[in-house]
C-alpha cells in the first residue's frame, strides 16, 4: 500500500534564485490544483552525478528567465551529466517562453536507477506559491545503479504572480497502482467494473475476453506492464482491476486509499475534473497490487468522488 515515510529536513538550492523547500507531501493538496492546461508537457531526463557523491537531492528550481536558465545550467553541469537530450531540450525555454511561462525543474538523486518519478499536481496558492507533488515509484526489485534525474515541469504563468516553488514527495513503496487510458473500439456506456485476480489463469482469460472490446495498445505500454502478472506474482499478489469510462479525455483518477473491513476491500478513487476539457470520450484500467500477506478480502467495492479543478 503506498505509504508516506521518513522525513526530509528542508533543502535550499545553491541558486538564489532557487531558493526553494522540499518536504515530504502530506494526503491533502494545498492550494488550488492546477489544471493540465497550465501545467504544460512534463519530461524526465537521468542525469547522473559525475561530482561529488550522491545525497544532494532532492531539490526543487523556480526559473523565470533566461539568465536564471543559463545560470542553473551552468551550475547543474559541474555535477550532473547533461546529456545531448536534455541540453536541447532546454533550447526551446528562450526569452518568449518566459513571457507567458515559468520552468520548474525538480531534480532527484536516487539509489537505484529503477526507481521511477511521476508529477502528480501542480498547485498555486493566494501568495503565489507553486506546489509541486512528485511521487517516487519504488519497485519491489530494483537495480544495483545509482541515478540521477530532471524533471521539467513548464508552467503558465496565472493571475497570480509565481513567486517561488516547494517540492512535496510521496514514497509509493513497491509502485502498486498503475493507470493506463484504454479507449473502447465501440460505443461508451457509461460502464464501471471491478474484477479481482486472485490465479495467472483467470487474469489471462480476462485479457483474452477484453483485448478486441478496450484498445489495450493504445498506450503502447499496457501489455509490456502486464508481463509482470507471472505465477510467481500471483503466489504472493491478487489484482485489482477497475475500468472506468468519462466523458473527456481530461478528466484524470487517483487512488486515494484501499482497506479491508470484515472481509470486504474498499479502494477510494478520485475523479479530478478540469474546469474545460477535451470532447474525446476515454476509458482507463487501473491495476492495484495487493500483497497476499496484508489483504485478506472476499469482495471488492469502489468509492468515487469527483474534485472540480479551477
Amino acid at each position: 500500500m503506498p505509504k508516506i515515510i521518513g522525513v526530509f529536513s528542508v533543502l535550499l538550492s545553491v541558486l538564489l534564485f532557487t531558493a526553494c523547500e522540499v518536504v515530504d507531501a502530506p494526503h491533502e493538496r494545498v492550494g488550488t490544483v492546477l489544471s493540465e492546461d497550465t501545467v504544460l508537457d512534463v519530461t524526465r531526463f537521468r542525469t547522473n552525478v559525475i561530482a561529488g557523491s550522491y545525497g544532494e537531492a532532492p531539490t526543487i528550481h523556480f526559473i523565470e528567465s533566461v539568465n536564471d536558465l543559463e545560470t542553473f545550467l551552468e551550475k547543474q553541469q559541474e555535477r550532473y551529466d547533461i546529456r545531448e537530450t536534455f541540453a536541447e531540450a532546454l533550447k526551446k525555454y528562450d526569452a518568449t517562453y518566459f513571457e507567458n511561462h515559468v520552468l520548474l525543474v525538480a531534480v532527484f538523486e536516487e539509489g537505484s536507477g529503477s526507481i521511477g518519478h511521476s508529477v502528480s499536481d501542480v498547485t498555486i496558492d493566494e501568495d503565489g506559491l507553486l506546489r509541486v507533488y512528485v511521487n517516487r515509484h519504488i519497485p519491489e526489485i530494483g537495480t544495483a545503479d545509482m541515478a540521477g534525474w530532471h524533471i521539467l515541469v513548464p508552467v503558465e504563468r496565472g493571475e497570480v504572480p509565481y513567486q517561488d516553488a516547494k517540492l512535496y514527495v510521496d514514497h509509493d513503496e513497491h509502485d502498486s497502482v498503475h493507470i493506463f487510458r484504454t479507449d473502447l473500439f465501440a460505443f461508451y456506456d457509461d460502464v464501471e467494473t471491478v474484477h479481482a485476480f486472485d490465479n495467472l489463469e483467470d487474469f489471462e482469460a480476462y485479457i483474452d475476453d477484453v483485448k478486441n472490446y478496450y484498445q489495450l495498445h493504445i498506450e503502447g505500454t499496457f501489455f509490456e506492464h502486464i508481463r509482470r502478472y507471472d505465477a510467481a506474482f500471483f503466489d504472493l499478489h491478487s489484482l485489482v482491476v477497475i475500468t472506468l469510462e468519462e466523458p473527456s479525455g481530461s478528466i484524470r483518477h487517483v487512488v486515494k486509499d484501499y482497506s479491508v473491513d470484515d472481509g470486504v476491500l474498499t479502494i477510494s478513487i478520485e475523479r479530478r475534473i478540469p474546469e474545460v476539457g477535451t470532447d474525446d470520450m476515454a476509458n482507463w484500467h487501473l491495476l492495484i497490487e495487493l500483497p497476499n500477506d496484508q489483504f485478506d478480502y472476499k469482495d471488492v467495492e469502489i468509492e468515487i468522488t469527483s474534485h472540480h479543478i479551477d
